[in-house]
């Protein structure tokens, strides 16, 4: 599953997209909203930071399951507990605790496991590579390059939950296959928007 083409992919998709949308969203707000130069240890840097790994395994994943049954031809398959019930001590949303069934909780945890080596990282990082000052156009690319660098491991977590046996279940159950296209992807977002909850 880790290595067939949807899964790769998506994190190739989910790596074009943590770059472009961070990129808008950081230029307008240490570009224009505030200017630089920033402090290592400032605000403006440490909240891109904490955040990026939550706000990542929250939108990477999000519109994944509406592709699932189209997924299959491409090497995506779900995977039975057996398979994983040797890792869900160190990943536990792999599980099957019935908190695990809400992808926004899923994907949170993703998230927490993934910062506890991201942010160490990313403060050394900011503070001895990049810093100690940093000026508007190094903290809005190295926040681009922050977001793009969580894209793969929080893709290939997150989609991995989503294709152990239940959650997948769940996931494909409510997919729409309308003959009329539109339709189709129309209800498919909205599944998954339903699958957050």
């Amino acid at each position: 599953v880790l290595s067939s083409r949807f899964m790769l992919s998506q994190v190739l998709f989910n790596m074009v997209g943590s770059a472009t949308g961070p990129l808008l969203c950081f230029y307008l707000l240490f570009g224009v909203i505030s200017t630089g130069p920033y402090s290592w240890d400032a605000p403006e840097v440490i909240g891109p930071i904490l955040g990026s790994p939550f706000f990542a395994s929250f939108l990477c994943p999000l519109l994944a399951p509406a592709g699932l049954p189209e997924a299959t031809a491409w090497g995506f398959a779900k995977v039975p507990l057996t398979a994983t019930a040797r890792y869900a001590r160190l990943f536990p949303f792999l599980g099957t605790h019935p908190a695990w069934r809400h992808s926004l909780l899923r994907h949170m945890l993703v998230g927490a496991q993934v910062s506890v080596l991201a942010w160490p990282t990313a403060l050394l990082f900011a503070r001895f590579v990049l810093g100690p000052t940093l000026s508007t156009w190094t903290q809005i690319l190295g926040g681009v390059g922050y977001c793009v660098l969580l894209a793969p491991p929080i893709t290939l977590l997150a989609l991995l939950s989503l294709a152990v046996e239940p959650h997948y279940a769940r996931a494909v159950d409510g997919l729409s296959f309308d003959p009329s296209p539109c339709r189709r992807l129309w209800l498919r977002v909205g599944w998954c928007l339903r699958l957050i909850w």
